[in-house]
């Protein structure tokens, strides 16, 4: 079994990234210690190399969408808009109102 440092050695990967993979479940470990506040780790070496299975990518499966191709849209869309100025409309709205008659 080795302790934090030491698997975050092994995966190659900080000491912070390692407890970020063990609290979101996907790294397995050992409670080693005895306290509820602060809980030392082990890691033992077949849940390392489980994880390293389990994060293992094989180059030429996704592209980098950033540099892909872009594909053209399959659909043709139509909408039926009108561009108006902003003091349009603030005419517009002033000229709803009700005027108030003086009297």
């Amino acid at each position: 079994m080795s302790n934090s440092k030491e698997a975050a050695d092994r995966l190659r990967i900080s000491v912070k990234t390692l407890l970020g993979h063990v609290r979101d479940g996907s790294l397995r470990y050992v409670n080693v210690g005895r306290g509820t506040k602060r809980v030392r780790y082990a890691f033992t070496d077949a849940d390392l190399a489980e994880f390293e299975q389990a994060r293992a990518r094989r180059n030429g499966g996704a592209t980098c969408q950033s540099t892909s191709r872009a594909n053209h849209r399959s659909t043709s869309s139509t909408f039926n808009t009108e561009v108006i100025a902003f003091t349009e409309l603030q005419r517009r709205r002033h000229d709803a109102k009700p005027k108030r008659s003086s009297a």
